[in-house]
């Protein structure tokens, strides 16, 4: 592969992986908004201290996982009284499937976060294997059920296969580390 030491390639790969999954979220939510399933107005901030793009879309990511909780909840509720409505017309039917896709596009940004920010701990773990001369070998050592579920996604994630995040090298070891 390369001279870096094992545990440094895992973490290089961890770090990309990461990255990915981040910009999934933040596409997840640019589709919310331009679906107009979110709607997105104000500012508490004035024009010169203006954050970045990234910046702004990480605050309202953050702000839908905090507030996840009490969105299903709302939400499903909404489904429900839509569902029990004696008259299911277009416009309903329309209202109810707006809110089923926007609740999956609350649940995905949430558990692409989820995942990345579980990886910041995996990857300080791999950090302690110094010893290990192969990368795949020291993510088998610190994997457990929810680090091969996110391994699992990861491997298949259309999107991370179509873009090619991730290379031939980087995906054997993934691939190696789940046998």
């Amino acid at each position: 592969m390369d001279d870096n030491p094992a545990w440094l390639t895992c973490e290089d790969l961890f770090s990309k992986i990461k990255t990915e999954l981040i910009t999934q979220a933040m596409d997840t939510l640019d589709i919310a908004v331009n679906e107009k399933l979110l709607d997105i107005k104000g500012s508490l901030i004035t024009v010169a201290d203006k954050p970045s793009d990234t910046e702004m879309k990480m605050f309202i990511i953050n702000k839908i996982i905090e507030e996840k909780e009490k969105i299903v909840e709302m939400y499903n509720g909404y489904l429900l009284d839509i569902q029990s409505s004696e008259k299911l017309n277009a416009d309903r039917l329309e209202q109810k499937e707006r809110l089923e896709k926007f609740l999956l596009y609350v649940e995905k940004i949430s558990t692409l976060m989820d995942y990345s920010t579980l990886l910041d701990a995996w990857m300080n773990e791999m950090s302690m294997e110094v010893l290990e001369k192969n990368p795949s070998e020291i993510i088998k050592k610190t994997i457990n059920n929810s680090r091969r579920k996110i391994l699992e996604y990861v491997l298949r994630n259309s999107t991370m296969v179509k873009e090619e995040i991730l290379d031939n090298d980087e995906r054997k070891i993934l691939e190696d580390s789940l046998v």
